[in-house]
This record gives structure tokens, C-alpha cells and sequence, in this order.
């Protein structure tokens, strides 16, 4: 069995470094409710994937009890410690996911001279939702707290931008559909998170309906800019059982079925 402990122990004495080497642009976060540090690490390497890749990634190690502190990235249903992406983006984020011991904010710290970043890179700590409601240089800060934004209550994103000819961010890639995925957990208890795709800037929303086709819950009723986002559903007065979640936005709509456990 790995000694969760030990791992992390190792990790910081990494910290804070960034790296850069043979094309290589990764970075090093440590993440603490006060009492504990984890180190998480992300970045691009020529010949990475975006999923899982053996010989780059580190897999996380199942998740603590709740209560216990846990930091980690996630990708899709995958969560990691040290997470990779090819280098053909414009924009790459990467989306972090902590809780801390008593539920109070978490500390994130890096270094913000950014040692072996190449001119024309670019690094932000933002909402996980799309990144329109925080958004932070990490060359102009090195410490943040979570209580810094709701938003930012249990993660962020850390998101690399390559910088234009022109000196300016590149513009992130924009969904090319309006599309609603299947969310996260499924089943789930207590809380779920649910992804989602605008094409185009405009009002959307998102329900739960019953198998009787009543709507039980507005889950998001607000106009969004075009992107890609994240909301988390947690049902309080539902009882166990199949719904459906559906999304509307202009003539767009979608619809996928959920399993909520008590």
C-alpha cells in the first residue's frame, strides 16, 4: 500500500518549482487548509494525451473520508496529482479539486517568476466555471486563498495560455455546439457536477425533471457567455431514484438521465 503521507512529503520538497525541458511547460501548486500541503502538478509535454498517460501522470490515490483534507485534479471521470496535456492548444486548463479538514478556505502558493515558462506563455487561476467570474496572473501574485471568491470554495482552474504573435492571450477554443454532458458522479450522493457547452452567448437553463415530466429543481436559470462550464447540483428534498437534466439555451437543448441515491 502507498503511504499517502510519505508521497506527499517527498513532493514538497519539489516546491515551488516550475519546469521546463525539451519542450516541457509544467508547473508546481501546493494547496493547504493550514494544517496539511499537497503539491499538485500540471503542465504540457510534447507527446502527452489528453487522458491518462502511464509513463507522465500520476493517478491520486482513492479519496479521503469526508472530513479529511484532499487536493487533486480532475479530467473528465480521472484524478490525478500530476497531470499532462499534449502542447497543440491555445488555451489548456486543468481543474482543481480540494477540501479541507473543517470546511474552511484552502491556501494555494507557486512561484510567480515562473522559472522555465517560455516567453509567450501565459498562467491564470480562475473559476471552474468558465473562468468569467475569477480571474488571476499567477506572474502577478504567489499566494491565494479560496476565500478569496464562493466560486473557489472547493477548486479552480489553472489554465496556460500561449500568448499571440501580437503579445496578446490567445483566444481560448470555443465549443463548436451547445452540448450537455453526462455528469459527475452518476450515481450520485449528495452532490453531482454537471458540464456543459454554449456555441453561442445567451440565456441558459438547466432543470431536473421527474419521470412524471414535472421539473423538481431549477438547477441554472442566467445568461452565460459562450464556453465551457461546470455546475454542481446538490438536491436536498429529492428522494432516491431516476431524473432527467435538461438544457436550454436559444433553440439548442439537450437532455441526459441522472441516478440520485440516498
Amino acid at each position: 500500500m502507498v503511504n499517502r503521507t510519505a508521497t506527499y512529503a517527498a513532493l514538497l520538497l519539489l516546491l515551488p518549482v516550475f519546469h521546463a525541458r525539451g519542450g516541457d511547460i509544467t508547473a508546481a501548486i501546493s494547496v493547504s487548509d493550514g494544517r496539511t500541503v499537497l503539491v499538485l502538478h500540471v503542465g504540457v509535454r510534447p507527446g502527452a494525451t489528453p487522458g491518462y498517460d502511464p509513463i507522465l501522470d500520476s493517478v491520486a490515490p482513492p479519496p479521503p473520508p469526508v472530513g479529511a483534507f484532499d487536493a487533486r485534479t480532475r479530467f473528465g471521470v480521472d484524478e490525478y496529482t500530476a497531470e499532462y496535456r499534449d502542447t497543440s492548444s491555445a488555451e489548456t486548463p486543468f481543474e482543481l479539486r480540494w477540501q479541507s479538514a473543517d470546511g474552511g478556505p484552502v491556501t494555494l502558493r507557486w512561484d510567480p517568476s515562473l522559472p522555465g515558462s517560455p516567453p509567450g506563455t501565459g498562467w491564470y487561476i480562475t473559476d471552474r466555471f468558465g473562468g468569467g467570474a475569477f480571474r488571476l496572473d499567477m506572474r502577478r501574485a504567489s499566494v491565494l486563498s479560496s476565500s478569496a471568491h464562493p466560486l473557489l470554495a472547493d477548486g479552480a482552474a489553472v489554465r496556460m495560455v500561449r500568448i499571440s504573435t501580437g503579445g496578446t492571450a490567445a483566444e481560448p477554443e470555443l465549443p463548436e455546439a451547445t452540448a450537455l454532458h453526462q455528469n459527475y458522479p452518476n450515481p450520485f450522493n449528495p452532490s453531482t457536477d454537471i458540464r456543459f457547452d454554449l456555441a453561442a452567448p445567451g440565456r441558459v437553463t438547466i432543470r431536473a425533471i421527474s419521470p412524471l415530466g414535472e421539473t423538481v429543481d431549477v438547477i441554472l436559470d442566467e445568461h452565460r457567455p459562450a464556453g465551457r462550464f461546470i455546475v454542481r447540483w446538490s438536491p436536498r428534498d429529492l428522494a432516491s431514484g431516476a431524473y432527467f437534466l435538461e438544457l436550454r439555451s436559444g433553440s439548442s437543448s439537450a437532455v441526459r438521465k441522472v441516478l440520485l441515491l440516498r
